[in-house]
């Protein structure tokens, strides 16, 4: 359960992240948003105020590069143990 509330809460964050002024925020936000409206279960809450700094725009790439799949596949990845691409590239965004 740990896990899952830990994949939920980076994904959550994520999304607050990348709704912020750059072109690489700005195409992850969007991004998200088509991931989410392919699953039910997944929710964005975009954040245009938010700042684009380093960490949001590498987790920005992490979105860019990871398939909707992958990134909606992330909170159960988490709770079964498995490796999932989307949240080991987010959590090298530190």
């Amino acid at each position: 359960m740990k896990n899952l509330v830990f994949a939920g809460a980076l994904v959550a964050l994520l999304g607050f992240g990348v709704g912020c002024g750059g072109d690489a925020c700005d195409d992850a936000a969007d991004k998200l948003e088509e991931c989410a409206e392919q699953d039910p279960n997944v929710t964005v809450t975009r954040n245009d105020d938010a700042e684009c700094n380093a960490q949001a725009e590498c987790a920005a790439d992490c979105v860019e590069n990871n398939s909707c799949e992958v990134i909606n596949s992330s909170a159960a990845d988490a709770l079964a143990g498995n490796d999932n691409a989307y949240l080991t590239c987010v959590a090298a965004c530190q």
